[in-house]
């Protein structure tokens, strides 16, 4: 899950890179194999949005009884110059 544009922010592309390179290692089969319908990405959705498919691919998740299941957000920070 991450954003990488924003309407009042300038856009941060390393987020796009950074979700490309973990979906990546978890369909690897020589990393980790997932099965493509097992991996879910949230990108560039607002609040609530993001947060319905959140609760959505939890419940899934629970009705097919998974043992683990992966969350990863992919923070931003600011510096400001006081």
């Amino acid at each position: 899950m991450g954003t990488s544009r924003y309407d009042h922010f300038p856009d941060i592309p390393p987020v796009t890179k950074n979700l490309d390179d973990l979906q990546d290692l978890l369909l690897d089969p020589a990393i980790f194999g997932l099965p493509k319908n097992q991996v879910h990405r949230i990108q560039d959705q607002s609040s609530d949005k993001a947060v319905k498919q959140l609760r959505h691919y939890a419940s899934e998740a629970s009705k097919a009884k998974a043992q683990t299941l992966l969350f990863y957000f992919c923070p931003i920070s600011l510096r400001t110059h006081d």
